[in-house]
């Protein structure tokens, strides 16, 4: 993957040092913002998320290890009335504009992928990079971002999603049950149902497409390809108690 961006690392790095911050590490974007483990480049098809990460952003942090010995140590004493408690943030962050580009061979397979999923079903796409872990160095993004999921949510009854790890031709489609828990007393959106475990269930009926599951897995000659089925309690988005009949 390459990474496009103008100016040098940490870019403001020297005058963040005056005030005791070094570097710490940098991490991708989609836009500026909160940091998040995960962060997710979406669109309807790959030339989509090829625009999302041409107009992505590169994040660098910097800490003030004073800062944070003298956190840990106030943690430590459990003391609520610290005369003189300092405010003065542990990390200082800023994001730049930034492109990424896949390779010509990442960018064919992630075709073939898009391909695959749009023979069957319209579908959607998801990249996700990890931020995670200290890198300081912008050619290991790139590297990191060659090791990147590739995530197809093809419109078919049944299917959540599946995953996709081009640098090895593996991938898992993820189903929900033929059969799935939904509360007996109606809540609007079922997947509110998870978050209550205690109530009443009943089982009901999920008519999977499973012609078009197969036909999506046939799609695959040249994949490994696992299928995993999700847990009765895990309800698709479009279920709803007065939409399926009662087992």
């Amino acid at each position: 993957m390459e990474v496009g961006f103008e100016g040098e690392a940490f870019p403001s790095g020297d005058e963040r040092r005056r005030f005791g911050y070094e570097p710490n590490t940098m991490y991708v974007l989609s836009e500026p913002g909160e940091v998040e483990d995960n962060q997710r480049f979406r669109g309807s098809s790959i030339d989509e998320i090829l625009g999302e990460l041409d107009e992505a952003y590169l994040g660098f942090e910097y800490v003030n290890e004073d800062v944070w010995l003298d956190r840990a140590e106030e943690d430590e004493e459990e003391d609520e009335d610290l005369a003189n408690p300092r405010d003065v943030p542990v990390y200082q962050r800023e994001a730049v504009p930034a492109s990424f580009r896949p390779g010509d061979d990442r960018l064919e397979v992630m075709r073939e992928i898009e391909e695959m999923n749009r023979a069957v079903a319209d579908s959607s796409f998801s990249l996700v990079f990890y931020n995670k872990g200290r890198i300081r160095d912008i050619d290991r993004i790139g590297e990191k971002m060659s090791n990147t999921s590739l995530t197809a949510f093809p419109d078919i009854r049944g299917v959540q999603l599946v995953a996709y790890w081009p640098q090895n031709r593996q991938a898992n489609l993820i189903q929900y049950s033929d059969k799935v828990q939904v509360p007996e007393e109606p809540m609007g959106d079922e997947r509110g149902a998870l978050i209550d475990t205690e109530g009443d269930f009943r089982t009901v009926r999920y008519p999977r497409d499973e012609q078009a599951i197969q036909e999506l897995l046939g799609q695959h000659e040249d994949w490994r390809i696992t299928k995993n089925t999700l847990g009765s309690h895990e309800i698709p988005p479009e279920v709803y108690m007065d939409e399926i009949d009662q087992d």
